[in-house]
């Protein structure tokens, strides 16, 4: 499960800054200024990317130009847009926040979202939580980042509409090491190769899950 993550940045990272120099462009300095710098959580708005050539990214892009973010508007590439991070369900007061990666494909909640509507969440980092010792407990926090703090790339999936905004959820699967020995599943992780391909309705490649993944973590509380 991923139940928070982290935009925050001890260092400037430039395809952050075009993502938020493109939100900037795109829905104004006060929307960009909004953008957590630090934790995101349920419930907040955050930067997704998505295929341009998908419906909602089509309404959204820029035309090209010199002084433009580094997030190119076509065919084949991505831009970025603002969504809240949390589907909610009609008669549910919590926000789902996760889909399983093994079955979203053959859920009926998730099933046209992970045909048509896929996005990736940029984020610098995100936290899983240790199984408490008591029944309820939670245990230690762990935030989990690239060694070289680059940004990483969360595969997920979005639905909603201009009247009632647009939502998205996180994909978790299987956890593989450093991960597994802290929690059971984490966020399914895209590589920069692997993010057209999955934006663009390709075929879903999980992470081995007997091999490590290139992460460093923290301890948090």
């Amino acid at each position: 499960m991923c139940g928070r993550y982290t935009l925050f940045t001890e260092r400037d990272l430039s395809e952050l800054e075009a993502i938020r120099n493109y939100i900037s462009r795109q829905f104004g300095a006060p929307a960009a200024q909004a953008l957590p710098e630090a934790d995101v959580c349920p419930g907040m708005l955050a930067p997704v990317l998505l295929a341009a050539a998908q419906p909602l990214a089509t309404a959204t892009a820029m035309p090209a130009g010199k002084d433009h973010a580094a997030l190119p508007a076509k065919p084949g590439s991505y831009i970025a847009c603002l969504m809240k991070w949390g589907y909610l369900l009609t008669g549910k007061r919590q926000l789902l926040i996760n889909a399983r990666a093994e079955t979203a494909a053959q859920k009926p909640l998730f099933a046209a979202d992970f045909k048509t509507r896929r996005c990736a969440v940029p984020a610098t980092g995100f936290y899983e939580w240790e199984s408490g010792a008591g029944r309820g407990r939670a245990g230690a926090g762990h935030c989990f980042f690239a060694p070289q703090q680059e940004l990483l790339y969360l595969a997920g999936l979005y639905h909603g509409s201009a009247d009632t905004g647009w939502q998205f959820v996180i994909l978790t699967q299987a956890a593989a090491e450093p991960v597994k020995s802290i929690h059971a599943r984490m966020p399914l992780l895209l590589t920069k190769a692997q993010l057209l391909p999955y934006l663009g309705g390709g075929e879903l490649n999980l992470l081995p899950t007997d091999r490590a993944v290139d992460l460093a973590h923290r301890q948090i509380s």
